[in-house]
């Protein structure tokens, strides 16, 4: 089997009902539906923890909270005797990165194990850090990146881009509910770059 490029995204706080494909028909996603329609989409999804480490740290070891030992956000961190999915991947060849908009998620708390590239800078004034970058900085430094990998590589590549989508708010201010994600610049951005990724 031809070794497979991966991009993983996840849209952090994000919930199944406010998406179209999965039933919404008040709001458009259409660049969701569109990857939906033409890939997998899974209709029973359970995440291991309500919380954004613990979670993530389940989908890139494949293990729950009690075998991780990562069982909330903030006061615990992946230890290195866990394998992740980004570990198993380099050690077979694939080039491996992520870039994360969250301070949850920083080296700091041992989720950069297995990636070459761990993009998690986020400065704010007087030579300090912000809790949050704004997505479309940690969007234009992951599109700088796989653009810069060969098409025609023997190499693969596995990169995770990690998002906080604070939809609530959003949905918040518009009273009829009308939402076109598409509209959204950075996510339109990510998913329009994945879904040519499958075509190229």
């Amino acid at each position: 089997m031809k070794p497979t490029n991966i991009v993983l995204i996840t849209l952090d706080t994000v919930r199944a009902d406010h998406l179209h494909c999965y039933e919404n028909a008040k709001i458009k996603t259409p660049t969701i539906d569109a990857l939906a329609n033409s890939g997998v989409l899974f209709e029973k999804a359970v995440a291991q923890a309500p919380l954004t480490l613990p979670s993530h740290t389940s989908m890139f070891t494949g293990t729950n909270p009690n075998v991780h030992h990562v069982r909330d956000t903030g006061g615990f961190v992946l230890q290195p005797s866990s394998v992740t999915m980004a570990t198993i991947l380099r050690e077979h060849g694939w080039k491996t990165a992520a870039f994360v908009v969250a301070v949850v998620l920083k080296r700091a708390f041992g989720f950069n194990q297995g990636f070459s590239v761990y993009d998690d800078r986020m400065p704010g004034g007087s030579g300090g850090e912000v809790m949050m970058r704004n997505a479309g900085i940690t969007m234009d430094h992951a599109l700088a990146w796989l653009n810069s990998q060969p098409r025609q590589s023997s190499q693969p590549f596995l990169s995770g881009c990690i998002f906080m989508m604070r939809t609530s708010r959003t949905f918040r201010r518009r009273q009829n509910f009308n939402v076109n994600i598409r509209a959204i610049p950075t996510t339109r951005k990510s998913l329009t770059w994945t879904s040519r990724l499958g075509a190229s």
